[in-house]
C-alpha cells in the first residue's frame, strides 16, 4: 500500500500556492514563479557561515569561493554569497524566494 504512494510523482508546481501564500503574507509581496528556460540563469546561492565552529578551512573556502564565482564568470549562474547574519529575516525569505541553488558547507546551518 505504501509502496503505491512513494510512486506518485507530484505535478511540478505542487507548492506553489503554499510558497506565494506564505510570501504574500510575510513579505506583503507576490513574487512571480521562477521558471528556468534556456535563456534564464539559475541564481546560486552560497551560505558560507565562514566564522563559526563548522566552517570549511580558509583555502579550501576560498577555492570554492572562486570556483562559483567562475560559473558566473562563465555566464552559467548568477552568483550571491550573502552574510546571512547581516540580514534581517524579510531580506533572507526575499533571498531565498529568489534562489534555484542554495549551498553551504554543512548541513544544519544553511537555514
Amino acid at each position: 500500500m505504501i509502496t503505491s504512494a512513494l510512486e506518485l510523482q507530484p505535478d511540478d508546481a505542487f507548492w506553489e500556492p503554499l510558497q506565494t501564500s506564505l510570501l504574500q503574507n510575510f513579505l506583503g509581496t507576490r513574487f512571480p514563479h521562477r521558471t528556468l528556460n534556456k535563456d534564464t540563469k539559475p541564481v546560486v546561492t552560497y551560505i558560507s557561515r565562514q566564522g563559526g565552529r563548522r566552517s570549511l578551512a580558509a583555502e579550501d573556502h576560498e577555492e570554492l569561493v572562486r570556483t562559483l564565482v567562475d560559473l558566473q564568470t562563465e555566464g552559467l549562474c548568477h552568483l550571491e554569497i550573502p552574510k546571512m547574519q547581516e540580514l534581517s529575516l524579510k531580506q533572507q525569505i526575499e533571498l531565498a524566494s529568489q534562489t534555484t541553488v542554495s549551498t553551504c558547507t554543512t548541513s544544519n546551518r544553511c537555514a
